[in-house]
């Protein structure tokens, strides 16, 4: 599967007139196409770990570290968009429109945009010596 196939399903259950479930499902679709962009990136580098334990969180404290802003900014993209998912997925007391669902299908697509953008080869160095610094790697 392509993780991009998620943003497709995301933009499927906001296109009709989505329920309220559509609009979390499209949220959380949203958040895991960018997670898995970084995610396929993350794997194809192979001095970086291979996280099983809280992996999302991991990779985005990592981002956050590479001492170069726009991945600092991109970072927060993530934080954000998971926030969100994670709203959507088990605060059901919440209530969701149609607006929240785009807003964070469109976040998701610009994340995507930002981190293609971004120089993975400084990328790869300033998270290589965080994760040295850590003692990660």
């Amino acid at each position: 599967m392509n993780h991009l196939d998620f943003l497709d399903t995301a933009a499927k259950l906001l296109a009709t007139v989505p329920t309220e479930a559509d609009i979390r499902s499209a949220i959380s679709r949203s958040y895991y196409g960018v997670y898995h962009h970084v995610l396929l990136w993350w794997k194809s580098n192979d001095r970086f770990p291979n996280y099983k334990d809280r992996g999302h969180v991991k990779i985005q404290m990592a981002l956050f570290n590479a001492a170069m802003p726009v991945a600092k900014n991109f970072s927060r993209s993530i934080e954000d968009l998971n926030i969100a998912r994670r709203k959507a997925d088990y605060e059901l007391a919440l209530r969701f429109a149609l607006e929240d669902g785009q807003k964070i299908l469109d976040r998701a697509r610009l994340a995507i945009v930002a981190f293609d953008a971004v120089d993975k080869t400084s990328l790869s160095e300033g998270i290589e010596d965080y994760l040295r610094k850590t003692n990660q790697i």
